[in-house]
């Protein structure tokens, strides 16, 4: 690539790459990450009267390029998938034989399909092959694609367009399964509104596995873009979605992802040249219903390239899985409603240890209600150039721009470090290393194998690393009792060959998750569901939340969310009013939401 001119983009996003220098007329969020040609002094001049604009990250830490077609000299077509790499690299990905992992002939190896197939038939076509190419065109399915086999490829031509059953998913692929990847695809929800029910459009998994590490199971999403709407084609039907993508597999690479409730139809008579803007305008599309537009439960996901716009009906992404990275993340806060209380654009469950993002950002346009917050994360979650943007209002509707959880009941929350017109930044968020804890390190915890964020993370703001408050040490020292606690009870399996810290490490992430899980099917009546609007109670409800979540005995666990549950329901509300002050101790509270997935209706 030439010299790039990044002109009026207001985002943008480049992965291992090699340009010959950039210059920036206006923006507010560019990510680089093991981009080759940039100078420190253009990163520099690109940031002049916007810091934070650029974030450039040296190396790309884990990936793999998208497979592609190739037609071959003999007059035979291929699908070569590149090599997956677990090493950080920089540049252009390795070119010739040497990087590509394995070569797949058509039509032996891989089932061509066509939009005039059945679903039982491209199901049937996959058995016994290793891919599957989707050619150009709508397919409506009667059922979930299955992916089956490791080191499967699905391929889409032309953004094949997949359209889910009603309450089922687009693809679904199995669990444990190695090095599968799916690419060049546009999925579409296809259940109705009025059902209660609906399976992620993408889900990658249906558990997490405690025990695995991504080198066991890498796979790759790359160019996926899901969506939620009402559109002519589907019958101007509003629809619904629980978690459009959620990732329960660990390892995985979302690679150039971006999930979307609709803005706007072609189902709601609007004429851009009679009508006020978008935002004003009563789209068929603000019926539908969206609980989370990527959730991820799995360990060691890295992402690349992910935006997220519109969900109505809880965070847009909530991450759950230990050792996640981001880098590059774009969401727009929907334009017609507020987010229930306690949801967020980015959010990061309170019991995750190791968070790495960069490069971050939070819109909202023309809004009318004040939101708590931009980003909701746990204190150990490594945050840089973290922006939100205002179109239509002032900054200050963001009560606060980030909150992390404090301990048992509280959450900090930070103003912005500097605000521009419409664009509010944060260099970096203090942060607790948790492996300078005792009360984790014999847990077991660690830094990711091969972590190597000092070199990658090259022409950002330094991490701040902070001490914990003797409130949170109280609570991490109880979650490691819980964990030795699980060991010695008569219920619990025997410890295996993994060795006593690990051992105590997956004992504690299974009582998390577990609870969790009997917590959410109590809290939303039908799990998968989109449930009501319903909020925990007070310091007693959200109280309930954190013990049922480090309760390693089930009916202790029952007895506390009893309690919750016959609790007085409040409102809760976080953040401190915006204002140039430093940050301060907040004791209001987000309704904490557990890490879950949602589970698959069995056959």
């Amino acid at each position: 690539v030439k010299k790039l001119v990044m002109g009026t983009q207001q985002q943008w996003f480049a992965r291992s790459s090699l340009i010959h220098g950039v210059s920036c007329w206006y923006g507010w969020s560019y990510v680089f990450v093991g981009v080759q040609g940039l100078s420190r002094d253009e990163i520099h001049g690109c940031e002049k009267g916007m810091p934070g604009r650029m974030s450039v990250v040296t190396q790309t830490p884990r990936v793999a390029e998208k497979p592609y077609l190739v037609f071959e000299e003999d007059g035979a077509w291929m699908v070569y998938v590149p090599v997956f790499s677990n090493s950080p690299t920089a540049g252009p990905s390795e070119k010739g034989a040497s990087g590509i992992a394995r070569k797949l002939r058509m039509p032996n190896e891989v089932f061509v399909a066509t939009p005039s197939m059945s679903t039982a038939e491209i199901n049937s076509g996959m058995n016994g092959k290793s891919g599957l190419l989707l050619t150009p065109g709508v397919y409506r399915l009667s059922a979930p694609l299955v992916v089956r086999e490791h080191r499967f490829v699905v391929l889409g031509l032309g953004f094949a367009t997949l359209v889910s059953p009603p309450m089922l998913s687009c693809i679904q692929v199995e669990d444990d399964l190695v090095d599968v990847r799916i690419a060049g695809l546009i999925l579409d929800a296809g259940t109705p509104a009025t059902s209660t029910f609906a399976l992620p459009l993408l889900q990658w998994g249906s558990r997490v596995n405690h025990t695995s590490s991504p080198e066991d199971s890498p796979g790759v999403a790359s160019d996926i873009f899901a969506r939620i709407g009402s559109f002519a084609y589907l019958g101007c039907e509003p629809m619904r979605a629980g978690s459009m993508i959620e990732i329960n597999a660990n390892g995985v690479v979302l690679d150039n992802v971006w999930v979307w409730h609709a803005d706007h139809d072609d189902c709601s008579g609007f004429d851009p040249g009679f009508h006020r803007g978008m935002a004003h305008y009563p789209f068929m599309s603000d019926q539908c219903r969206s609980k989370h537009g990527v959730a991820v439960h799995g360990h060691f996901i890295t992402a690349y390239g992910l935006a997220v716009e519109h969900i109505v009906d809880g965070h847009l992404t909530w991450w759950t899985g230990e050792y996640g990275q981001a880098f590059f993340y774009q969401a727009e806060l929907p334009y017609h409603k507020a987010l229930p209380a306690g949801s967020v654009g980015y959010a990061v469950a309170p019991t995750v240890l190791y968070h790495l993002a960069v490069g971050l950002g939070v819109y909202m346009i023309v809004p009318t209600e004040v939101a708590a917050a931009g980003f909701f994360i746990s204190p150990y979650s490594d945050l840089r150039n973290v922006i939100t943007i205002v179109v239509g209002a002032k900054p200050t509707i963001f009560s606060s721009q980030v909150c992390f959880w404090l301990s048992k009941d509280k959450f900090d929350c930070f103003q912005p470090d500097s605000c521009e017109n419409m664009r509010c930044w944060t260099a970096t968020i203090p942060h607790i290393d948790p492996t300078s804890l005792p009360g984790l390190n014999h847990l077991g915890f660690r830094k990711p194998p091969g972590d190597a964020s000092a070199s990658l993370l090259g022409e950002l703001p330094a991490g701040q690393v902070r001490a914990p408050a003797q409130q949170e040490i109280e609570v991490l020292l109880a979650m490691a009792d819980q964990a030795a606690f699980a060991l010695s009870s008569p219920s619990t399996a025997q410890p295996t060959q993994a060795g006593p810290l690990e051992t105590r490490r997956k004992a504690y992430l299974n009582n998390i998750n577990n609870n969790a899980v009997a917590y959410e099917k109590r809290a939303s009546g039908s799990v998968g569901a989109v449930p009501h609007e319903k909020q925990a109670s007070g310091s007693v409800g959200v109280l309930m939340v954190i013990l049922c979540a480090m309760c390693p005995v089930p009916i202790l666990c029952a007895a506390f969310m009893m309690l919750a549950r016959n609790s007085p329901q409040v409102p809760l509300r976080l953040g401190a009013s915006c204002s140039s002050a430093p940050a301060q101790e907040s004791t209001a509270m987000l309704s904490a939401e557990s890490p879950t997935s949602t589970p698959r209706p069995s056959a």
